[in-house]
């Protein structure tokens, strides 16, 4: 499923969305849309017509999508890269996203570097031996805490 760009069916005009039953109409089309985002759908949009309050809603609500599409897509392509491609030094952009947004990146970021670790250690330690140098130990803290899990077993093996 292509998830950069919205499918045809998934617009809905805001037309009619005036009083009354036109309004109804809006809300019920937006709630449809909505559950379809809720349900991972990113691709959903409204069109937005006019210059009215349920034209500004669907303008909203297609920046909202908007940012989840690129999200998902961002996390698909730094897990490609680092994953299935081994470039570990592959990150997620955080340019000119705020809050929450920039939050949701910083923190794969961080679970990348965090994750990469105790690799990178370990290759270090693995080249000194390879070179006769037994003396070189793996770091058991680092930015000052002690390694934790599966990283401080590893430690302690190394």
């Amino acid at each position: 499923m292509d998830t950069n760009s919205p499918s045809p069916q998934a617009v809905i005009d805001t037309e009619d969305a005036g009083q009354g039953a036109g309004s109804d109409a809006f809300l019920a089309r937006l709630l449809s849309a909505m559950s379809d985002v809720r349900d991972g759908n990113f691709r959903r949009r409204l069109t937005p017509v006019g210059e009215g309050l349920p034209a500004a809603v669907a303008a909203m609500f297609n920046e909202i999508v908007e940012r989840n599409q690129d999200l998902v897509g961002d996390l698909a392509g730094t897990r490609r890269a680092a994953g299935e491609q081994g470039r570990l030094g592959e990150r997620l952009v955080t340019g000119e996203n705020l809050g929450g947004w920039s939050l949701a990146r910083e923190s794969v970021n961080g679970l990348i570097e965090d994750l990469l670790y105790p690799t990178s250690e370990l290759s270090r330690v693995l080249a000194a031996v390879a070179e006769g140098d037994l003396s070189q130990r793996m770091a058991a803290q680092r930015w000052g805490q002690p390694l934790r899990g599966e990283s401080a077993q590893l430690c302690s093996t190394v």
